[in-house]
C-alpha cells in the first residue's frame, strides 16, 4: 500500500514539475483561465443580483396595482365592507385595524382578529408573500449553482491540464 501511495506521489511530482519546468505558456494559460473563471463567475453574480433586486421591486409595483385592481373590482361589486373584501385584501381592506389612526378617529368598521390575535393577511399579500419567498429561494440557489459550476470547471481544467503534461 505504501509503494502505491509513493508511486503516485512521485507521478504527481513528475507531472507538477512539468508545469514548472515549461517554457512559461501552460502556467500563463492556467492563470489566463483562472482568471477569466473568476470573472465570469463575479460577474454572473451581479447579474442575478440585479435581476433579483429588478424582479422584487416589479413584485412590489405588482402588489400595489393587484391591491388597488382588487380594491376598485370590490367597491364596483359593492363588497367594500365584507368578508369578501377582508378575504381578498386583509389589512388593505375598507375596514380599519385597531390602533390605527383611522380606528381612533373615524366612523371606519373595525377588522375583527382572528383567535390568535393576529389578523387575515388577505389573499392578495400571501400570493406576494409566497412569490417572495419562491424568488429568495430561486436566487440564493442561482448563486450556490454558478460558484459550483466555476468551481466544476476549473476542477476539471486543473485536472485535464495535470493529467496531459506526460
Amino acid at each position: 500500500m505504501e509503494d502505491a501511495t509513493k508511486d503516485v506521489d512521485w507521478k504527481f511530482m513528475e507531472m507538477t514539475s512539468k508545469i514548472w519546468e515549461s517554457d512559461g505558456t501552460v502556467i500563463f494559460f492556467f492563470i489566463s483561465v483562472l482568471v477569466l473563471h473568476i470573472f465570469l463567475w463575479l460577474n454572473d453574480r451581479a447579474r442575478l443580483k440585479n435581476e433579483f433586486e429588478y424582479d422584487m421591486k416589479e413584485a412590489g409595483a405588482r402588489l400595489q396595482k393587484e391591491i388597488e385592481d382588487t380594491q376598485n373590482n370590490l367597491e364596483a361589486r359593492g363588497l367594500t365592507f365584507s368578508g369578501e373584501a377582508v378575504r381578498q385584501l386583509g389589512k388593505y381592506s375598507a375596514f380599519a385595524l385597531p390602533d390605527t389612526p383611522e380606528a381612533k378617529t373615524s366612523a371606519i368598521p373595525l377588522q375583527q382578529p382572528l383567535e390568535d390575535g393576529t389578523f387575515i393577511k388577505g389573499e392578495v399579500v400571501e400570493r406576494y408573500e409566497d412569490y417572495i419567498e419562491n424568488r429568495t429561494k430561486k436566487y440564493k440557489f442561482d448563486r450556490k449553482r454558478s460558484t459550483y459550476l466555476v468551481l466544476l470547471t476549473l476542477s476539471g481544467f486543473i485536472l485535464y491540464t495535470l493529467f496531459n503534461l506526460r
